[in-house]
């Protein structure tokens, strides 16, 4: 009797194996195409780059959808740490930043934006969301203006394509 059920099973794995190689395989799964969409070089016309210009540095906001672009010719240094969710960024000096309604890259990582300024600080920043202090900030960091290069992509699906 046990070697009927032995003999039995082993009929029955046979033919699931060869049923399971006969079933076609699923398509592959593809994450599509990158799209890619051409861009004529910017002029300082409107507020982006000059043909043969170079990029010194560029930075991603912290939506994930725009990328800046900006230069260390305006630069200060933080004097004092900046906590998530601070309205006020104390540099060492703000001379040569746009007077009100501008965007900073600080650390070359973070972009926040400013509606005013005094002579050692940048006020109304955001408090959260686009432009605001996203992460801790410390002491010493470079404070950048990013400038009339400014805005270099915007992404319309959420930074998957440029």
């Amino acid at each position: 009797m046990k070697s009927k059920l032995v003999k039995i099973w082993g009929v029955v794995l046979t033919l699931v194996v060869l049923i399971g190689l006969l079933v076609p395989a699923a398509a592959p799964v593809s994450a599509g195409n990158m799209q890619w969409t051409e861009m004529t070089t910017p002029n300082y016309s409107n507020g982006q780059f000059r043909p043969g210009s170079d990029v010194d540095f560029f930075v991603v906001a912290p939506d994930g959808k725009t990328m800046f672009s900006y230069s260390n010719a305006v630069a200060a240094v933080a004097t004092a740490a900046a906590a998530i969710g601070a309205v006020t960024l104390t540099v060492d000096s703000t001379e040569g930043f746009p007077a009100a309604s501008a965007a900073l890259v600080i650390g070359g990582a973070a972009v926040v934006t400013y509606a005013a300024k005094t002579a050692t600080s940048f006020t109304g920043i955001p408090a959260a969301g686009a432009g605001s202090i996203a992460v801790a900030h410390l002491v010493g960091e470079t404070v950048t203006d990013v400038g009339a290069q400014g805005l270099l992509l915007k992404s319309t699906d959420g930074g998957v394509t440029w």
